[in-house]
């Protein structure tokens, strides 16, 4: 018995003796599957022509590890295919109001063809790059990328397109705003109606930032002017509601559903922004735009309330 037990015994330490080199060299190839990743994982390849216009590609990208991530994209056409990457990027009212989110990205796109990429300004949140007809690229996507940012490949062209249009918009917008509030404002001063005076400068306010907010875009104003605009539309808020008490029960009446409701909005809003802070592009790539158009509606409500408020008698 006892030489059987001796015999397992040497055949078990023969059997670790030539298993153990193989352990060693399993260990050893750990840290280059560590370093190396993106080779043992299979990416998506993601199929683009030129009929593309946009797709949201956060769930075809793969963070290989921190501020690196791995994607490929083959071209279906017959012609070069342009396209950008767009980061979603924290918007200017929460650059605002926390400064420390507005840092560089440092982008750097590396492709399979050897082709190193790189936007002009470290603070872009956009790489630009094409794609020949028939290839199929693999790439490397380095930079100081958030962990909860999302990714969209677009049509240079229709991204031009839609921001084309989005700047004829912001200037309708504004005008028509800017003409309904003036001119709830000054028909309140000729009619010697001073209650109305208050909404119509906290109608002016929400122009005033919307202003301040797209002027910021085209690089005329910087965030300090928009910080600016943010607390001088908190002061008219805070004006707006305590003139309710000067007001006679008809007015206040009217005047408290009517800033009941541009409240409610702004809570909407507000809660918008936050949701986009945490959980960003949670509307689509037209997020930002979504929640720009939402700002619009209490100064349309507010600027329909005056004018309407014509009607109430004075006393």
């Amino acid at each position: 018995m006892k030489r059987l037990s001796d015999s397992v015994a040497v055949f078990f330490i023969r059997m670790l003796r030539h298993a153990l080199p193989v352990f060693l060299c399993f260990l050893a190839l750990l840290p280059a599957q560590a370093l190396f990743p993106s080779k043992a994982l299979a990416v998506d390849v993601v199929l683009v022509s030129s009929n593309m216009r946009y797709i949201d590609f956060t769930q075809h990208i793969k963070r290989v590890r921190q501020d690196i991530y791995d994607f490929a994209i083959q071209n279906t056409g017959d012609e070069t295919m342009y396209l950008t990457l767009e980061l979603s990027h924290p918007d200017i009212f929460h650059i605002a109001t926390y400064p420390k989110l507005d840092i560089p990205f440092n982008l750097r796109l590396i492709g399979s063809d050897d082709t190193e990429i790189a936007p002009e300004d470290a603070m872009s949140n956009e790489i630009d790059w094409e794609v020949p007809p028939g290839a199929t690229r693999r790439y490397i996507l380095h930079g100081d990328i958030p962990g909860k940012t999302k990714f969209w490949l677009w049509n240079p062209d229709y991204k031009s397109e839609i921001e084309k249009n989005r700047f004829y918009f912001h200037q309708f917008v504004l005008v028509a705003l800017i003409f309904v509030a003036m001119l709830a404002l000054v028909v309140a001063h000729l009619r010697n109606r001073r209650r109305l005076i208050i909404p119509s400068l906290f109608a002016l306010s929400f122009v005033v930032i919307m202003l301040v907010r797209w002027q910021i875009f085209m690089n005329y104003l910087d965030m300090n002017d928009l910080r600016l605009a943010m607390v001088l539309m908190s002061v008219a808020l805070i004006i707006a509601h305590f003139s309710l008490m000067d007001m006679s029960a008809v007015s206040k009446r009217y005047w408290r559903r009517v800033i009941l409701n541009v409240d409610t909005i702004l809570l909407v809003v507000i809660l918008g922004w936050v949701t986009q802070f945490f959980y960003p592009d949670f509307l689509g790539a037209m997020t930002v735009d979504w929640l720009e158009m939402f700002l619009v509606i209490p100064s349309i409500l507010l600027c329909l309330a005056v004018v309407i408020s014509l009607k109430l008698p004075e006393n």
